[in-house]
């Protein structure tokens, strides 16, 4: 009787401090072009790489898993049509950082350059 009240104690004991599992969130970049046709820039990837990306379209995005535990999101993006020699005044890009389809940053690049990290904590 006294094994069983133990087992019975500890089972309950360990099922209380068992962490609780937390969901992995999903971040998404998206950057909007406005009186532009391309864009570069740079994004932190799921491993916590820096991506340099060049000449991509308007309206772009990509999602990944935080299964790494990144501390950050990091985008950046400026519209080609406002670099030397092409200027156009009127183009701009805008920069979205999404986490669990929520709009947690954005940022439109039109005149300072800049960009968005996000505290993921």
């Amino acid at each position: 009787m006294i094994r069983l009240i133990f087992i019975v104690s500890v089972s309950i004991l360990f099922s209380a401090c068992k962490k609780e599992s937390k969901s992995v969130d999903e971040i998404r970049y998206e950057v909007k072009l406005t009186h532009s046709s391309t864009w570069s820039g740079l994004y932190m990837n799921q491993n916590g790489q820096t991506v340099d990306i060049n000449n991509m379209p308007g309206d772009w995005q990509i999602s990944f898993k935080n299964t790494e535990g990144l501390i950050a999101a990091t985008l950046l993006a400026i519209s080609n049509d406002r670099s030397y020699p092409y200027f156009y005044p009127d183009a701009d890009a805008t920069m979205n950082v999404y986490v669990n389809d929520i709009l947690v940053a954005s940022k439109k690049y039109s005149i300072d350059p800049g960009g968005i990290i996000y505290d993921l904590h």
